[in-house]
């Protein structure tokens, strides 16, 4: 059957099974002690609900009570307090690094990101908003699962380091309407209000919107100093500000939510060979996306899921140049895509088996630059695309204490050549009752993206015959719980990389082009401990010792950090007026491009929230409270080598609920 009428059948039996069947509800855990974190249902890791013990991933689960205890405002703030993980700002955009790896250049694409299902990178550069740039606020968010380790077997393209999956709260969670305000260091405020509810009919309907603009600090930068260009300093050009606005409707089987985000941020860096301290230097990012949900039981051990979206992405950069003659560079692009999956899920004896299949269609894929001042297009180019993928897994029981999981999954992609399948296999051993041993292996794979395979310019060249990058990954979990209050963890990896795409110098003409040159490999271990005390006390803690080579330049690849630990506190504080959450992170020195040493990450994070009166609740935060001099390797489209970080910054909230 023709890739499109595949996706008819998926769409209309989306349509169908929408009208019946329950849906599958997670615990909450917010909710729940650390002794029972055991028992929380994820469903990221194999797209249905399953024991953190019993996935077959290493998964760390983010409540909204974090959320709330240590302060964080944006989707890069959690991460950064996730094992094996950090994000780095260039005063632009968030880019996560995994696991030793996070190559300078690249726009998130090797990170999947999901949002209840739906996946988050855009069809044109793969990349994904983790700042000011996220399509959600984070008071909108039930959990965030962080799934580690290749996912193509489950997710196809993307999923090539982890997945995070981000489930969204419903209305019934408001439970009346919420208001809230934010005030502090750069000139920084926010302002926020959501109204949901419950119907005695299960009807459950969420809505919330939110407006923050922050003025920005004024930068210095030494590569840069010189009067002609303002002795280095960038005067207000360190602007940022967004709208959001957030619904989400259940009715007994169906869920269907959406979300829209745009932003604008000002660019203090000069990146891209732009005019430095030039007020017109910016970006512009507008996220939106549908999506729709459901499940309907066949018969007394299996259900259909079927699950529909719609996608769009737009990008917008101006950069100013001084010619000859002076002008302003404009980049944009439009992506626009929707799809639909389909899994039959169920049981067999001893076997939990899971079928899918999955069409996306990106009908718009449109990359636009050109100078202003002459109309000259360097590059219109205005395409479309469309993958499919089907997929199998098995979770057998071995008896009562072993778990044998596997997944399958092909690829078609229209506008990549794809080779063979790719495969998931974990063992899974209950040893006692509360210790696990998981042994895992699997692959992943990247198809190249539109920019990397179509972009051109005055200084570089398409290559629409790269081939899809590829990952195999070994992988041994151990976690033990020592009393029904103390987790520990202990986790060691091995990952061999190939056909990495790579932005390389062609010597025949001196164009810039990206080619599947790179080869790396990548070795850890990473230990965790988790401890809560009865009551609101509790103690997360976490080492990453991590050793990445790209052995094609025979050395340790830029931005790849050989140490990482991190401890987060949240307790009591005295006479009942409130809760502390600190947060403590280091992050060893990295290599950078031009071959220096980037200084150590050290932050420590404060977060002071009164108890809630009469539905008021109060809250102050201190981000780098020590002022610590941070700063993160710069990109190729950046002068300087190091890209400086906030000091000590400050903020106050006032959150109101009314129920």
């Amino acid at each position: 059957m023709p890739a499109r009428g595949i996706a008819g059948l998926l769409l209309g039996l989306t349509a169908m099974a929408a009208l019946a069947g329950p849906l599958p509800q997670d615990l909450d855990p917010t909710e729940l002690p650390l002794e029972r974190l055991l028992e929380i249902q994820v469903s990221g890791a194999s797209k249905f609900p399953q024991r953190t013990s019993d996935a077959p991933a290493s998964v760390t689960v983010i409540g909204a009570g974090d959320i709330r205890a240590f302060g964080y405002r944006t989707l890069a703030d959690v991460l950064n307090g996730v094992r094996g993980m950090w994000v780095d700002y260039d005063r632009n955009y968030s880019y996560i690094g995994v696991r030793g790896f996070e190559r300078p250049g690249d726009y998130n694409g090797r990170v999947l990101l999901l949002i209840d299902g739906f996946r988050v990178n855009d069809t044109i550069y793969d990349s994904v908003g983790l700042g000011t740039d996220f399509v959600l606020d984070l008071e909108e968010v039930e959990r965030i699962e962080v799934i580690r380790g290749p996912g193509s077997a489950v997710y196809g393209s993307n999923a090539f380091f982890g997945v995070i999956n981000v489930v969204t709260r419903h209305g019934g969670a408001v439970g009346g309407v919420e208001a809230g305000a934010r005030a502090g260091s750069f000139g920084t405020d926010r302002e926020r209000a959501a109204v949901g509810g419950r119907t005695a009919g299960g009807v459950e309907g969420l809505l919330s919107a939110s407006r923050y603009r922050s003025r920005g600090q004024n930068l210095s930068y030494a590569e840069f100093d010189d009067p002609s260009t303002n002795n280095g300093i960038a005067e207000g050009r360190d602007g940022d500000e967004y709208r959001r606005v957030f619904g989400k409707l259940s009715a007994g089987p169906v869920v269907a939510s959406g979300g829209y985000v745009t932003r604008i941020k000002q660019i203090p860096t000069a990146s891209f060979g732009s005019r430095f301290d030039d007020p017109r230097a910016q970006t512009t990012d507008n996220t939106g996306y549908l999506n729709l949900a459901s499940s309907l039981p066949l018969g007394r051990q299996w259900q259909i899921a079927p699950h529909a979206f719609y996608g769009r992405y737009y990008y917008e950069g101006l950069y100013p140049n001084d010619g000859p003659p002076p002008t302003v560079s404009q980049e944009s692009s439009t992506s626009e895509w929707w799809g639909s999956d389909l899994q039959l899920l169920g049981t067999a004896g001893d076997h939990r088996l899971l079928f899918g299949a999955e069409y996306q269609d990106n009908f718009r894929q449109d990359l636009v630059s050109y100078d202003q001042a002459s109309d000259t297009r360097y590059l219109d180019d205005r395409r479309s695309s469309h993958r499919l993928g089907v997929y199998a897994q098995d979770e057998l029981s071995l008896g009562e204490h072993w778990l044998l999981d596997g997944g399958l999954r092909y690829d078609d992609y229209s506008s990549a050549s794809l080779e063979g399948l790719h495969p998931r296999l974990g063992l899974i051993w209950h040893y006692t009752g509360q210790g696990t041993l998981k042994v895992l292996y699997g692959t992943a794979f990247r198809a190249p993206n539109n920019y990397e395979m179509f972009y051109a310019s005055p200084s570089s060249k398409p290559n629409p015959g790269l081939r899809p990058e590829r990952i195999a990954s070994f992988e041994l979990l151990a976690e033990q719980w020592i009393g029904p209050q103390w987790r520990v963890t202990g986790d060691a990896y091995l990952n061999r990389m190939s056909g990495l795409i790579t932005l390389v110098t062609d010597p025949g003409d001196g164009l810039l082009q990206y080619r599947n040159v790179g080869e790396a490999r990548g070795m850890g271990l990473e230990f965790a401990s988790e401890y809560a005390w009865r009551g609101a006390s509790s103690l997360r803690a976490s080492y990453a010792w991590q050793r990445s080579r790209d052995t094609t330049a025979g050395m340790e690849p830029a931005n790849s950090p050989r140490h990482m630990a991190k401890l987060n506190l949240a307790v009591p504080l005295p006479a009942r007026l409130g809760s502390a959450g600190i947060e403590l992170q280091y992050l060893s020195p990295r290599n950078t491009l031009a071959g220096n040493r980037s200084p150590a990450r050290v932050l420590v994070n404060l977060t002071l929230l009164s108890l809630e009166y009469a539905g008021f609740q109060a809250g102050l935060s201190a981000r780098n409270l020590l002022d610590r001099a941070n700063a993160d390797p710069g990109r190729p489209e950046h002068v300087q080598d190091t890209i400086l970080q906030d000091g000590r910054s400050l903020f106050v909230t006032l959150d109101y609920r009314y129920r």
